[in-house]
């Protein structure tokens, strides 16, 4: 995750006074483990080449991410949170903002530049108030 790292680092010096913290969950897993019948044979022939241990593990951090990432603010008001991140944990909460089926996030493909922004449902802000990566 060097890149996501580098990349934290940048915003951060434009942002002077902004929080910086790493936290594991914005790293690059495999978010879910779908049953392979239920998908596309290019996306089942994807999942099944990651080891047991990733498809098991992969799915509880990327649960873990949806409760730290997409969750109300806190009752100050509005705050927001960059999360600098990979391909597959930017898909899975995208895709699960819309709420798509748990296998979805294998067709959001960002190709290396994309920012995307999610916001919950009106009534509930999102967020914590700083810049998340992994591993600074």
């Amino acid at each position: 995750m060097p890149r996501a790292a580098q990349t934290a680092e940048l915003i951060a010096a434009s942002l002077p006074g902004v929080p910086v913290s790493a936290c594991d969950l914005a790293g690059d897993y495999l978010p879910s483990d779908p049953d392979p019948a239920g998908l596309p044979p290019s996306y089942a022939r994807f999942v099944a080449s990651f080891p047991a241990a990733e498809r098991t593990e992969g799915p509880r951090r990327a649960a873990a991410a949806l409760e730290r990432f997409a969750r109300p603010g806190g009752p100050d008001g509005d705050e927001y949170e960059l999360v600098v991140t990979h391909n597959f944990l930017a898909g899975w909460l995208v895709s699960q903002a819309m709420a798509g089926p748990p296998w979805r996030w294998l067709g959001v493909n960002q190709m290396n530049c994309a920012g995307p922004a999610s916001r919950p449902p009106s009534g509930s802000e999102a967020t914590q108030g700083g810049i998340t990566h992994p591993w600074l």
